[in-house]
């Protein structure tokens, strides 16, 4: 069965952008496209779930868990 194409705004609502920065990077060349007609450019969604899983980034270091509050009594400073 062949893969559901989605619109420039529903491709911009699953990645969190505008649709403009879609429009965008689909100019640029950084987000592949199916072009169904002169005017109608459709998207993939494995090639945007392929861009999310390549645009993850480890932590440099882990997160505490509770946040370090500092005191500022009289001899702490």
């Amino acid at each position: 069965m062949p893969e559901h194409l989605l619109t420039r705004t529903e491709a911009a609502q699953i990645l969190g952008l505008k649709p403009a920065t879609i429009r965008a990077w689909t100019h640029q060349g950084r987000l592949p496209y199916v072009r169904l007609s002169s005017r109608a450019i459709r998207y993939k969604l494995s090639d945007l779930e392929r861009l999310i899983r390549e645009g993850e980034r480890p932590a440099f270091r882990a997160v505490d868990a509770a946040p370090r509050v500092h005191s500022l009594e009289k001899g702490d400073r």
